[in-house]
């Protein structure tokens, strides 16, 4: 079933590779699959990634399983081990039993792993979308003007008395909420209409944006930045569009501000978007590789090594019911904590007394183990909430925080919301890949440790099942009276919901951190070099006007907070279960399930 999974998921990566062979390219060597409205495009990439997170879970979920069945231990292997009185673990991942199988089982798991590290670093940055900002002018006339203005030599003005009856007419509100889009994709050239002063046409001059909200708010001089090269349309302070009074204007000199007439109302010009969703051919064909890797490495564990481990509390149980564990002969009142410092030290079995306790599931986890798991929550959860402060304050600072907590700042990303800013400028492709898609690794770090944790309750669930009742063994080749397994350890209703829990947290954090491309045209439509003179990567390079950048979203990084805690929450509820019966809990310690065997 794993290999048919693996091999379902490589088909799916082949047949996007060869859609994209056969598409458009673009100047980075990306393929361009779909191209369109800003929203088309968004909408069909964060569905992309949903399925992307879907089929990298599904294969790192068949990998997972393969890797756990690579070092489960075969009888011989814990025979040697309980020699020199060393014990295994029996039904969780292990990096204890690494050590004793065979070489060949120790290879098959370390190119398991070794193969998951793409899935991780670069599967989610192997579809982006790309989108066009517009810089635009701002200028203010009089209606008149319009109608019986003459020609002029200033191309913009020329252009647009011959337009303007085709631009779009939009009240001041609309206006303002329209030209406060962080990303200008839809308009570019503004005109504010406003009631003339002398009778006369004026061209009171020209304000020059790029999607900023500084022209629009009415503060003093010190704060607004002057219309200038290095000013990107960036604020630095809270801005309400509903509230704009358009600003304040430069009048002959930098330092002599005035405010504008009050305007009736706008005419933008309209532009036809041009977002696009891209997918990088190599990043998938690495992808593939890994796949192939692991369908390899999961048909040779199938055929070859997984009918003589033991891979569940079953396989165990009957093999040292049927042929007896010698060296742990007395030791069956022993729980695993005692039994490992008596046994290991090869003291002689001695009786001990016997107390009924009642138990939680946490008794299968020693101590250390226990504090060691809730440092790396608490730490993970820390951190996730600093990133989260640092990112409200970012977003406070440059007067989007009213917008960030929207169901719409998942659809609609803020090229402004750069990590690093300066201090990334002209970062690598692959040095932003790295950096976007390492929380990935983490989280599947975070999910593997949840998993073993888990893994480690039921398991002992399980085994304390079997002073309630008479049941019969789940062994992974059943013989008569045994029951055949189609999971190691965590049963299909506790499996399920971890793999949806895996899914949503993956697509979190891509939605959280991600790659994003823009291209910068100015006000003529032409690659844009004046912007990102202060940053946002190389944009002086080899393709002027365009822009890789790592962006944050500060309401995807908010909910991954809060469905982290939950899933921890979660964890501690399922860890505080009490168990029915007092049988003593040996955890996964093959030498504890051996004794227990006598």
């Amino acid at each position: 079933a794993c290999a048919v999974l693996s091999l379902l998921v490589l088909i799916i990566n082949l047949t996007a590779i060869v859609i994209a062979i056969r598409s458009d390219s673009t100047n980075v060597g990306t393929s361009i699959l779909l191209r369109g409205s800003c929203s088309l495009v968004s909408n069909t990439n964060i569905a992309a990634h949903v399925v992307l997170n879907i089929l990298g879970t599904l294969l790192l979920g068949a990998s997972s399983y393969a890797m756990q069945v690579a070092i489960a231990p075969t009888r011989q292997d814990i025979d040697e081990a309980h020699r020199v009185r060393h014990w295994l673990d029996i039904g969780v991942p292990s990096f204890r039993n690494l050590r004793r199988v065979s070489r060949s089982r120790a290879v098959c798991w370390t190119l398991l792993l070794l193969s998951s590290l793409p899935l991780h670093l670069i599967y989610n940055s192997s579809i982006l979308a790309s989108q066009v900002a517009n810089e635009y002018l701002v200028t203010e006339l009089d209606e008149s003007f319009l109608h019986s203005g003459t020609s002029t030599e200033l191309l913009v003005f020329h252009n647009i008395l011959q337009d303007a009856s085709k631009w779009d007419n939009l009240t001041l509100e609309s206006c303002a909420n329209a030209y406060s889009d962080p990303t200008m994709t839809s308009y570019r050239t503004l005109v504010l209409i406003v009631q003339p002063e002398s009778g006369k046409e004026t061209l009171p001059g020209l304000f020059r944006t790029v999607a900023g909200k500084t022209w629009m708010c009415n503060q003093p001089p010190g704060v607004v930045a002057p219309d200038g090269a290095d000013s990107n349309g960036l604020s630095s302070f809270s801005c309400n569009p509903s509230r704009a009074a358009f600003g304040q204007r430069r009048n002959g000199s930098k330092r002599n501000w005035q405010k504008p007439n009050n305007p009736r109302y706008c005419l933008a010009e309209p532009v036809e978007e041009d977002c696009k969703l891209e997918l990088s051919i190599p990043f998938v064909a690495t992808v593939c590789v890994a796949n192939v890797v692991k369908i390899a490495v999961i048909l040779l564990l199938s055929f070859n090594m997984r009918s003589s481990s033991l891979n569940t509390f079953g396989d165990a149980i009957a093999s040292f019911l049927e042929r007896p564990d010698d060296s742990t002969v007395g030791f069956c009142q022993h729980d695993a904590e005692s039994l490992k410092q008596a046994w290991t030290s090869y003291q002689q079995p001695t009786p001990v007394p016997w107390h009924i306790r009642r138990r939680r599931q946490f008794s299968a986890l020693s101590l250390p183990r226990i504090l060691l798991s809730s440092l790396v929550f608490i730490v993970s959860l820390i951190t996730t909430a600093t990133l989260l402060a640092l990112a409200i304050r970012a977003d406070s600072a440059r007067g989007t925080l009213s917008s960030t907590f929207t169901t719409a700042a998942f659809t609609s990303k803020d090229h402004f919301s750069i990590i690093g800013f300066e201090s990334m400028a002209n970062a690598t492709l692959p040095g932003l890949v790295l950096l976007v898609n390492t929380p990935q690794l983490l989280i599947s770090f975070l999910y593997f440790l949840y998993n073993a944790l888990l893994t480690c309750f039921l398991q002992a669930r399980e085994w304390n099942s079997f002073s309630l009742r008479r049941q019969r063994l789940r062994v992974s080749k059943p013989r008569d009276g045994q029951r055949a397994t189609y999971w190691l350890q965590i049963p299909p209703h506790y499996a399920v919901p971890m793999v949806l829990f895996s899914v949503s947290m993956h697509w979190l954090i891509s939605q959280s951190i991600f790659l994003s491309k823009v291209q910068f045209l100015d006000f003529l439509g032409r690659p844009s070099e004046r912007f990102g003179a202060g940053g946002y990567g190389n944009m002086y390079g080899e393709y002027p006007g365009e822009v890789l950048a790592a962006g944050y979203s500060s309401m995807g990084i908010a909910v991954s907070l809060a469905l982290g805690v939950v899933a921890v929450v979660v964890l501690v509820g399922v860890g505080a279960r009490r168990l029915e019966g007092d049988m003593v809990v040996v955890g996964s310690c093959s030498a504890g399930i051996a004794a227990a065997c006598h």
